[in-house]
C-alpha cells in the first residue's frame, strides 16, 4: 500500500495533478484515523512526509504537514 501511495504522489507531482494529490491525501488521512487499519498503513502519512520533505509542491498539495 505504501508503494502505491508513493507512486500516486510521484505521479501527481510529475503531472501537476492536483486531483491525484488530493486522493493520495484522502487515503493517507483515512488510514491514519481508522482504528482497525494495519499499523504499518496508519503510518504511511508520516513516512511520506519524511520521504518528500522539502518538496514544497508535494507537501502543500498532498497536505503532508498534517502527518508531522
Amino acid at each position: 500500500m505504501e508503494k502505491i501511495i508513493e507512486d500516486m504522489i510521484t505521479s501527481a507531482y510529475r503531472h501537476k495533478d492536483y486531483e491525484m494529490a488530493a486522493f493520495a491525501y484522502q487515503l493517507m488521512a483515512e488510514m491514519a484515523r481508522t482504528f482497525n487499519c494495519p499499523s504499518n498503513w496508519q503510518d504511511i502519512g508520516e513516512n511520506m512526509a519524511d520521504l518528500f520533505s522539502g518538496i514544497d509542491w508535494i507537501e502543500e498539495n498532498c497536505k503532508l504537514y498534517d502527518f508531522r
